[in-house]
């Protein structure tokens, strides 16, 4: 379970992007800490070196795509940030692990979901790590 602010790792190789989110998020006062990166080696230092609640990641990094990051089995949840039209994309990634999907617009709309969005997967989150764990006191109990 998440206390204080909320940690995530924010994978954009566009920095006027990276800007804008982080603008955004620094709106919530100290709700959430944001870091950015703009490559999957990046991400996955990261990722080995700290702990994050979340994920943000763009579909295309400056060494790879957001299926290089899924493809690593990160214990961590993603929400993969698409551009209009990458639908299928989208679909594929949620196939491949990502918990949620954000649709991003020119006009920086899309960040006003960005709360509810990060709230609905880490709440996904606990409950598959109590029901994790349900099932492990019952293995138990079996035995």
């Amino acid at each position: 379970m998440t206390f204080g602010a909320i940690k995530i790792l924010f994978v954009e190789s566009d920095i006027e992007e990276q800007v804008h989110v982080e603008r955004f998020l620094r709106g919530f006062g100290s709700a959430y800490r944001l870091h950015a990166v703009n490559s999957t080696q990046n991400a996955l230092k990261c990722l080995r070196e700290a702990h994050y609640d979340v994920v943000l990641a763009d579909y295309r990094f400056s060494d790879g795509t957001v299926f290089d990051l899924l493809d690593q089995s990160i214990d961590v949840p993603v929400v993969f940030l698409m551009e209009e039209g990458q639908e299928s994309s989208a679909a594929l990634a949620l196939k491949r692990g990502a918990y949620d999907y954000l649709i991003k617009d020119a006009g920086h709309n899309y960040l006003v979901l960005l709360p509810g969005t990060v709230q609905k997967v880490l709440n996904r989150r606990r409950i598959e790590l109590a029901l994790q764990q349900y099932e492990i006191r019952c293995r138990d109990l079996m035995d």
